[in-house]
């Protein structure tokens, strides 16, 4: 998971790597992923991200963390038995089936 120096970043900064992030996953395998890109759109250093991040693998570990706790925390506030639930978290789409539908 990201070093408690990503943990302590302001909101602001934390969410323009995420952003940055899932621009590129989404458009990205995690092979062919490139950390240039990334900091590029999220306007750090190299060396920053390397100091947030041990690797590629563990950006990419921690966006889809967000994604999953972003879903639970919707699901878990709308209380619904059996729901389709679109979640749209940023750039993210997912389509929740309670019951495996």
């Amino acid at each position: 998971m990201p070093s408690t120096t990503f943990e302590n970043l302001n909101l602001q900064k934390k969410e323009l790597i995420t952003n940055a992030l899932l621009t590129e996953f989404s458009q990205h395998s995690l092979a062919s992923a490139q950390v240039a890109r990334i900091v590029k759109q999220a306007g750090i250093a190299r060396g920053a991200f390397y100091k947030y991040f041990t690797d590629l693998t563990e950006a990419y570990q921690y966006l889809y963390q967000v994604a999953i706790l972003e879903i639970l925390c919707v699901c878990t506030f709308k209380q619904m038995k059996d729901c389709y639930v679109i979640i749209r978290s940023r750039k993210l789409r997912f389509i929740v089936l309670k019951n495996g539908v």
